[in-house]
């Protein structure tokens, strides 16, 4: 909406009220409110959110639970590696090029398992062939 039509639209709502787009300028400058790109973002419900925070607690309260009994709790992550991972741009020395060599990029995706734990911080680090699908989960485990 530019600001011949914040303009417009505000004498709509305020009809005894004026303002000019020349003035709504003046006030969003001394304000520093500038237009930036939207985010666009998920934002959950209200019933979401009470959900979302049960969860969490009955999640917690199972860890310390299985925590007490003597398990060892390891956590998963799964991360992808693509080309268009690779840095374009980094920091190099006067008149010498930073290079990388093409050939530890033959893989077009690689999908990468880890779990870490407590006890012994890694603890298990496996690499598959685009991305993870649950036989290759089954395998990591």
């Amino acid at each position: 909406m530019s600001l011949c039509e914040r303009a417009a639209d505000f004498r709509r709502s305020y009809p005894n009220k004026k303002i000019s787009s020349t003035t709504l300028k003046n006030i969003y400058q001394k304000n520093i409110i500038r237009k930036k790109k939207v985010r666009i973002t998920k934002i959950p419900d209200r019933k979401l959110k009470k959900k979302i925070t049960r969860n969490i607690l009955e999640a917690k309260s199972d860890l310390d639970y299985y925590r007490a009994q003597g398990f060892r709790i390891i956590y998963l992550d799964e991360t992808m590696v693509t080309k268009s991972t690779i840095a374009t741009h980094e920091w190099s020395n006067k008149n010498k090029n930073f290079e990388m060599d093409m050939k530890d990029f033959g893989k077009e995706t690689v999908a990468v398992l880890a779990g870490i734990s407590k006890e012994k911080g890694l603890d298990y680090v496996a690499t598959f062939d685009k991305s993870v699908n649950i036989p290759k989960f089954k395998e990591y485990l």
